[in-house]
């Protein structure tokens, strides 16, 4: 058994288009979140909301969330958070999003982390 374990988080965003009175009904109707708890995660900022034993339990978990107008990430809090098969880690997805876009700007984090010299090894 893996000891892998997956983060939901919470961006501290709701979906475009939508106020936080229609996020907290939903959350309310649709996830049976009471009143008072959906208004202090509206207001919060990047919150962990799970923990899950699995990637696909926490997709599922995203897309609740998603359904509801939260805006939700899944992180690795695994040892080795940056290795995953199959595609770019959830480190490396949230700071693609944080990501500076002007270019006079220094490197940014995300290219001195994932930049040159790590490739990865072909078996």
């Amino acid at each position: 058994m893996s000891d892998k374990r997956y983060q939901v988080i919470y961006t501290g965003k709701l979906k475009p288009g939508l106020d936080a009175a229609t996020v907290e009904s939903n959350l309310v109707l649709s996830l049976g979140i009471s009143e008072v708890k959906a208004k202090k995660l509206i207001a919060s900022d990047r919150t962990l909301l799970k923990r899950c034993d699995s990637s696909v339990d926490a997709q599922v978990l995203v897309d609740k969330f998603d359904q509801a107008g939260i805006l939700c990430v899944v992180a690795d809090s695994s040892d080795n958070p940056g290795i995953e098969s199959g595609g770019e880690s959830s480190l490396v997805r949230i700071l693609k999003e944080v990501a500076p876009t002007s270019s006079n700007e220094s490197p940014s984090l995300l290219k001195r982390l994932v930049g040159g010299g790590l490739k990865r090894r072909q078996a």
